[in-house]
């Protein structure tokens, strides 16, 4: 690794952020989310972004972000591909913490649908955990089967 990082363009800035990133990962090895959060939040002050999707690290993230500097810029992109039950969430989310995240919508038009698209039904289908395993235990016993 070290000898990859001697040539080429750009060559000092990859040694000195690679010296950098493995005395952070020294200082920080050993010690909490908290206190890696509170590093990044007094480093980068307001130009600290925390994204979120409102999967369940996420959320503890923004929670414990939100505990260290209660107006640290929590964003998340909206597709257009959510489900009811999440924006119901990103409000409670927002109740909560009484204030709001900051909705990111993407750039180019295919990436969102129209509200009036509905998902394809095996996406809809597939929502739980269970009903996931449960198609896929269908699917090897499906290739499993010999014709007899």
């Amino acid at each position: 690794m070290a000898s990859a990082l001697k040539a080429g363009p750009g060559a000092g800035f990859m040694q000195w952020t690679y010296l950098v990133f493995s005395r952070l990962n020294s200082r920080y090895e050993q010690g909490t989310a908290e206190s890696v959060l509170s590093w990044a939040i007094e480093t980068f002050g307001t130009g600290l972004a925390v994204g979120t999707s409102f999967g369940t690290s996420g959320i503890v993230l923004m929670d414990m972000a939100i505990k260290i500097q209660p107006d640290v810029d929590i964003f998340y992109i909206d597709t257009g591909y959510f489900f009811p039950e999440t924006n119901k969430l990103i409000d409670r989310i927002q109740d909560h913490y009484q204030r709001s995240l900051r909705r990111v919508l993407p750039n180019r038009p295919s990436l969102s649908r129209p509200k009036n698209m509905a998902l394809p039904s095996i996406i809809t289908t597939l929502t739980s955990a269970a009903s996931c395993a449960r198609w896929l235990r269908f699917r090897r016993r499906c290739k499993t089967a010999r014709p007899g």
